[in-house]
């Protein structure tokens, strides 16, 4: 749905509340939800009118997706935004919510990663768009103080990419703006979409992949349906009913979206210490059909090829470095199976630890974004 962006109110909105101290997250949720009641008590509704406030997932801006305290802070927002805002319903943004949503409210989780995984830093921020005008009436951000589980849900789990891309970018930004200032137009454009892959997502996440294709499916046909996280979607609801044409051309449209926007970073598992692939039970038996798609867009492409492999932070910073170049070069002579030819546009480098998206060290699934290989279009020589 694309939406009009009418002129601001020149009336001054009140001012976020921006704070330095790491709070636990009771707190943090009170504070952020305290914060944005006082500012839309501002924006009283006329008699007899009632405001419904539509809650989008909140993602982590860093790596795109939607994680146990992403998903914790979402419900636990809403509920406190349900009880302190006057005269307002809330509900989970989907097709339906967004046709009766007066405001929207957009957050995202900022992860700060510091030398010590021991020391990252979380920050929380949470906005208020008004659906009419497209400007932020309510903000609030925090820093967040403890542990907490960063697991992502079952989508992104099992997810073959890392899903960051422009509308993740977009939903951060909004989040993040000031008080009176315009939300970002990609982010507001893109809603009725986003909405139908809400959905779609939540019905991958209940055990239902018929129903999440068909609304995957609903998704890549509209005009600013063709994402990276439609095509995941796609990728997995048919890989999960083995419908493997549909497939493999879900996977194609990833790696090629992906590549044409240089922001295709997938997701092989290898053994410790290996350059072999893991016995995975849903990818695993993917992986040629993978490799195959992948040496076919390269060759097909006017640029070369960088392949840069990233590890996560256990383990001595030497052997990250050493490890993360010879999966590199292994995806590169995998490929090669399929495209002997490929050698000839691809370079390929060992990045370590260096460019971490979560970076605990961890080693499961909180952190699986950090061992991944990167494929970036650059010149050819």
């Amino acid at each position: 749905m694309g939406l009009m962006l009418l002129l601001a109110s020149c009336a001054s909105p009140p001012a976020a509340v921006v704070t330095d101290e790491e709070v636990y997250l009771d707190e943090a949720v009170s504070r952020l939800g305290v914060s944005l009641a006082r500012q839309l008590a501002t924006k009283l509704a006329p008699a007899g009118k009632t405001r419904f406030l539509a809650i989008d997932r909140m993602t982590d801006a860093r790596s795109g997706q939607t994680t146990t305290l992403t998903q914790d802070l979402s419900q636990r927002i809403a509920k406190l935004l349900a009880a302190s805002v006057p005269d307002a319903v809330v509900g989970m943004l989907d097709h339906e919510n967004l046709g009766k949503a007066d405001l929207l409210v957009a957050g995202t989780l900022m992860n700060d990663i510091s030398e010590d995984p021991h020391q990252r830093r979380l920050r929380v921020s949470v906005s208020a768009v008004d659906l009419k005008t497209g400007v932020i009436v309510a903000q609030s951000s925090v820093w967040l103080k403890g542990d907490y589980d960063t697991t992502p849900d079952l989508f992104y789990r099992d997810s073959p990419i890392v899903p960051r891309d422009t509308v993740v970018d977009a939903q951060s930004a909004t989040a993040r703006a000031l008080p009176g200032t315009q939300a970002d137009p990609l982010y507001l454009n893109q809603l009725t979409t986003g909405a139908i892959l809400n959905e779609a997502e939540s019905a991958y996440n209940a055990g239902n992949p018929a129903e999440a294709a068909r609304l995957f499916e609903i998704a890549v046909n509209r005009e600013d349906g063709r994402t990276l996280r439609t095509y995941t979607g796609l990728y997995l609801a048919n890989t999960r009913l083995d419908h493997k044409p549909e497939s493999e051309e879900a996977f194609s449209g990833l790696v090629r979206e992906g590549f044409a926007s240089n922001q295709l970073s997938i997701r092989f598992l290898f053994k410790v210490n290996s350059t072999e692939f893991v016995e995975d039970p849903l990818h695993g038996p993917q992986y040629p059909m993978w490799l195959r798609q992948l040496a076919r867009t390269f060759w097909n492409a006017k640029n070369c090829v960088e392949i840069s492999g990233h590890s996560s932070r256990s383990g001595s910073t030497e052997l990250n470095d050493k490890l993360s170049e010879y999966r590199a070069e292994a995806v590169m002579r995998y490929m090669m199976l399929t495209q002997p030819q490929i050698r000839s546009k691809v370079k390929w480098v060992g990045k370590g630890t260096r460019e971490n998206i979560v970076g605990t060290g961890a080693d499961d699934e909180s952190d699986a974004v950090d061992r991944r290989v990167e494929f970036k279009a650059i010149p050819c020589p």
